[in-house]
C-alpha cells in the first residue's frame, strides 16, 4: 500500500551516500526528513483505522457499516497522499548529483501536476470493501516529462473483505511503515554527520548596512 514511497525514498537516500549530496543541501534534507516524519504518522492512522472492525449498528443495514468504515479510510488515506506529494516536491529539491534530472522528471511533470496535486487522492476503498491502490511508477532511465496517467500509476484492487486480504495488505502496511522508520534514522544519521545547525536555516543570514 506503501511500496511506492518506499522505492522513491529509498532512491532518494542513495543519494547521500558516497557524498553525492552536499552539506549545502542540508536545508533540502531536513525538509524531506520532516515530510517523511509526518508520512510515517498519517501511514500509522491508515493502519489503525484500516485494522478496525466494521460494526453494524441494530436496526441499520450491514452496507451502512461498510460505508462509514471506509469513509474513515478514506479519510486517513487523503491525508497520507496529500503529505506524500508533499515529499514528491521535497525529493526534487535535493540538488548536487548527476541523477537529479530523474526526480525532476518524475515529479515536476506537467503530466502529474495535470491528473494530481496534494488535494488529490486516488487510491481509496468502496463500499465492497475493495481496496483500490495506485502505485506511482517510477522511471530512473530515459523518463519523459509528459507521461499518460496510466503510464504515472499502476492499477491493482484487493477484496478487503476477505479475512486473509485484508490481512496481508495491513501486515505490509506495517512493514513498509517499519521501513520508513528506518529511512528517518539514517536521515538523521546523515544530518548528525554532515550538517550544521546553521546549514538548517530557511534564509541565509543578511548583513544590512543602515545609514
Amino acid at each position: 500500500m506503501f511500496e511506492d514511497i518506499i522505492e522513491i525514498m529509498t532512491y532518494a537516500l542513495e543519494q547521500t551516500e558516497d557524498g553525492k549530496v552536499r552539506k549545502g543541501n542540508c536545508r533540502s534534507i531536513y525538509d524531506m526528513y520532516r515530510e517523511l516524519n509526518n508520512l510515517h504518522s498519517k501511514a500509522q492512522l491508515v493502519i489503525s483505522f484500516l485494522s478496525r472492525e466494521i460494526y453494524v449498528v441494530e436496526d441499520s443495514s450491514e452496507e451502512s457499516g461498510t460505508e462509514k468504515w471506509a469513509w474513515w479510510v478514506n479519510k486517513q488515506i487523503k491525508e497520507y497522499e496529500n503529505v506524500k506529494y508533499k515529499l514528491f516536491y521535497k525529493v526534487t529539491s535535493i540538488s548536487g548529483y548527476a541523477k537529479q534530472k530523474v526526480l525532476d522528471s518524475n515529479f515536476l511533470s506537467k503530466s502529474l501536476n495535470g491528473e494530481i496535486d496534494e488535494y488529490t487522492t486516488i487510491t481509496y476503498i468502496d463500499n465492497k470493501q475493495r481496496l483500490h491502490i495506485y502505485k506511482f511508477n517510477l522511471v530512473k532511465e530515459n523518463c519523459r516529462e509528459f507521461r499518460h496517467f496510466d503510464e504515472l500509476f499502476t492499477k491493482s484492487t484487493v477484496d478487503l473483505s476477505e479475512p486473509k486480504n485484508k490481512e496481508l495488505i495491513i501486515n505490509m502496511a506495517k512493514e513498509h511503515k517499519e521501513i520508513m522508520k528506518k529511512m528517518l534514522l539514517q536521515l538523521e544519521t546523515f544530518m548528525k554527520s554532515e550538517c550544521e545547525i546553521t546549514n538548517l536555516f530557511c534564509i541565509p543570514e543578511l548583513e544590512y548596512t543602515y545609514r
